[in-house]
């Protein structure tokens, strides 16, 4: 008796512990979508660049990173908000900056670098 209950239980704990990963592995996250460079004009010989997007349009994705670039706040505080996202600043070196951005939900990202 005492040995089914103890199958039983074991059993049913690696159910439980597989439960979660089956779920997960149904969910597919959505695709990251390349959009590019932003092209710019200045003289200085800066660019944008590797700019993605994920779960958003493109066309969104380059006008923020085209904001958070130029901007000489984001620069200095290393973070700050464009639109409805979250954008977050790491310097690379000394020319390049990686930028992450989120928006208030945590469901739609954009990704891009910029630099001389």
């Amino acid at each position: 008796m005492t040995t089914t209950r103890t199958l039983i239980t074991a059993a049913l704990i690696a159910l439980l512990a597989f439960a979660p990963s089956a779920v997960a592995q149904t969910t597919q996250r959505a695709p990251i979508k390349d959009c590019g460079d932003v092209a710019t004009l200045d003289d200085d010989g800066f660019s944008i660049g590797a700019v993605t997007a994920q779960r958003g349009a493109c066309k969104n994705a380059r006008a923020i990173a085209s904001k958070v670039a130029k901007s000489a706040g984001c620069k200095s505080k290393g973070s700050c908000r464009q639109s409805t996202y979250t954008c977050l600043l790491a310097k690379a070196g000394k020319e390049l900056t990686l930028v992450r951005c989120e928006n208030a939900t945590q469901t739609a990202f954009i990704r891009f670098e910029f630099g001389s």
